[in-house]
């Protein structure tokens, strides 16, 4: 099915019905695009199915509209870290317009398997990308800057800050700040304290060939330090939910222009 038929057919769907579907349940005799195998899945994420995906998405899509941008067909989305394209699928039902980008190319190769009609792109690991100045109104990443160390974050944030438009959003999860997952991801006792100071909390333990343990960890931003960051950046803090979904979700907007 070309994307554009999955957005206009997926309009019509519940929440749930678009997370079955995804999920691999076929509806009105529409056949959802192949999963990975269940261990890859999980290997990848830490879970396997859509929930987690579809949770993101729709508070993406309410925390735009909060702002004044409605996601439409015409909005021209870039994901960074696509994986094996959970993130992408969920979108589809508000916009078709969607690059996923990913360094790793097993990843880009399941994510063209399973939707031969989608815009998928090798990137290098380390920015600049190969996309054009204010190109996208909604760049996202979700758990990537939950393990980027802080070059590579401060990195990466810059050329979405230079791809996004003025007024266009950037949003991204990080490690959810509870006492449970800090002390499982082995943060310091003393994170909290760290966190509300204003400090990047980092936690190094590799991640494969590509991200080695110097790069590659835990990683969780707080809102002091975001602001601190952003200061540095034509992109302000819009909005921070630390436990609506299973990771914090974030969302900064570019300087100038309107939503």
């Amino acid at each position: 099915m070309a994307l554009m038929l999955y957005h206009q057919w997926a309009r019509a769907l519940s929440d749930e019905a678009w997370s079955e579907f995804l999920a691999g349940t076929p509806i009105d005799g529409h056949i959802p695009p192949p999963l990975p195998p269940e261990d890859f899945q999980r290997a990848w994420t830490g879970n396997a199915g859509m929930r987690e995906a579809v949770a993101f998405c729709r508070l993406l899509k309410d925390t735009l509209a909060s702002a004044g941008y409605n996601l439409n067909p015409h909005s021209r989305a870039l994901e960074i870290g696509v994986g094996w394209g959970r993130v992408y699928r969920a979108l589809l039902r508000e916009t078709p317009q969607i690059i996923g980008v990913d360094p790793v190319a097993r990843c880009i190769e399941l994510c063209r398997q399973a939707l031969p009609s989608g815009h998928f792109e090798m990137i290098p690991p380390e920015p600049p990308y190969r996309f054009a100045d204010h190109s996208f109104d909604l760049v996202y990443l979700y758990s990537v800057f939950s393990h980027l160390n802080e070059p590579q974050f401060l990195a990466v944030l810059r050329d979405a800050a230079r791809v996004v438009r003025p007024g266009g959003f950037i949003v991204f999860t990080t490690l959810s700040p509870t006492p449970a997952v800090m002390q499982q991801c082995g943060f310091p006792e003393a994170w909290q304290e760290e966190a509300d100071a204003g400090r990047f909390l980092y936690v190094p333990t590799g991640g494969g060939e590509l991200m080695p343990a110097e790069v590659w960890g835990w990683v969780h931003l707080s809102p002091p330090y975001l602001q601190r960051v952003l200061a540095d950046f034509p992109l302000r803090l819009l909005a921070y939910q630390p436990a609506r979904i299973k990771q914090a979700f974030a969302v900064v907007q570019r300087d100038g222009g309107s939503a």
